[in-house]
């Protein structure tokens, strides 16, 4: 994953809803879960923000280690989305 790359957070968010999560709000983070089985915890983010590097590298390693994304289709994913000029 180049480290130079981001995404929004709200093209990550639509990314984890198609893989299934759900996100609900708590005072001070966004958490997605998926039907009990797993979550992930993010810092509030903006819609238009871009995701932190180390949130993004996270994110890669532990749907990968679930088995809902290879890593490679994960950089893929975020190399894919257009951010804005």
């Amino acid at each position: 994953m180049a480290k130079t790359k981001s995404i929004s957070f709200d093209e990550l968010r639509q990314h984890l809803r198609r893989l299934g999560y759900t996100e609900k709000h708590a005072e001070n983070a966004h958490v997605f879960h998926r039907a009990h089985k797993d979550q992930l915890i993010f810092r509030r983010y903006r819609d238009d923000e871009p995701v932190a590097y180390r949130d993004l590298q996270t994110t890669r390693f532990f749907l990968d280690a679930w088995g809902l994304m290879d890593a490679n289709d994960f950089d893929s994913f975020v190399d894919g989305v257009k951010t804005p000029a």
